[in-house]
């Protein structure tokens, strides 16, 4: 197995680089490659995203029963360590935090998923069922990102197509001034506020 197809598989690099440009794409994959990787957050925009990254890596209690009885023990899913993403694409469960922490004060050290680190937790958060079926959305839109690598974008194409979306639904003019406050309406409505 090659290197790109491990970080491709196993790391939260398919999430990000389709939304990066392709150039600092292959640089963050060169980087990923060594043992230059330092600066990668940075170069991706995680540190300075509003989208903080968890403080625990997270698990499902359900993928944890399950991962149990099928392989004996359980592992991390790199889904649900997605930022903002907060619940299981896999059986719309709230995930939970975990005793270890996302960023260990050793960058080396690998701590496995175990029983004794993955508590199962009474729920923090109680969303309704419509944040819910939105945050099911979200999680199960992550999921695909993971699953199948995309091309990356430099941030003009994404910026025509969400004008050209928004155009096509009234929110834009024709020659790309947004309504903002229509806008913010629209995704409320759509999102609801709590999410």
């Amino acid at each position: 197995v090659s290197a790109a197809a491990l970080i491709r598989k196993h790391t939260l690099y398919p999430f990000y680089a389709p939304f990066l440009p392709p150039e600092r794409s292959q640089q963050i994959l060169k980087a990923l490659k060594s043992d230059q990787g330092g600066s990668i957050h940075d170069q991706i925009g995680i540190r300075a995203s509003v989208i903080k990254t968890p403080k625990f890596l997270r698990f499902c209690p359900q993928c944890a029963k399950q991962d149990q009885a099928t392989w004996g023990e359980l592992y991390w899913h790199r889904s649900h360590q997605v930022p903002g993403i907060l619940i299981c694409p896999h059986h719309r469960a709230l995930l939970q935090n975990s005793q270890v922490p996302y960023q260990g004060l050793n960058r080396h050290e690998y701590i496995a998923a175990s029983p004794q680190n993955c508590p199962t937790q009474p729920a923090q958060f109680s969303p309704s069922l419509d944040t819910r079926q939105v945050l099911a959305d979200l999680s199960q839109d992550a999921f695909y990102l993971l699953e199948h690598f995309l091309a990356p974008r430099d941030a003009q194409w994404f910026r025509q197509q969400y004008l050209t979306l928004l155009i096509d639904r009234g929110l834009a003019t024709a020659t790309g001034r947004v309504y903002q406050q229509d806008l913010l309406h629209q995704f409320r409505y759509f999102y609801g506020r709590a999410v």
